[in-house]
């Protein structure tokens, strides 16, 4: 993992954090779920959380330019698992 360099050659702070530029994850810990019928939404309220997670300009004048940081949406990885758990099941009902 390559610190992120200013312009004089010096790490910024955000290269010291993790994902989405805060060591204590206030963004991804903001996520909640609204459980219904046959389906899970995950939302976030927190204001900033739209132009880190699709990107787009931010600060005062909207000059600054905040890189797409997808943390909430559709997920490959979260579909397969989804998948494999309903064939799971699946197998489990057909075989009683």
């Amino acid at each position: 993992n390559n610190p992120r360099m200013t312009k004089a050659g010096k790490t910024t702070a955000a290269s010291s954090y993790g994902p989405l530029l805060s060591s204590r994850r206030h963004l991804s810990r903001s996520n909640e779920k609204i459980v219904s019928n046959g389906q899970v939404t995950i939302i976030n309220k927190v204001p900033y959380a739209a132009v880190h997670n699709d990107g787009g300009r931010a600060g005062r004048g909207h000059k600054t330019e905040i890189p797409k940081r997808t943390f909430i949406g559709p997920s490959e990885t979260l579909n397969k698992q989804i998948k494999d758990m309903i064939v799971e099941d699946l197998d489990k009902l057909l075989k009683k």
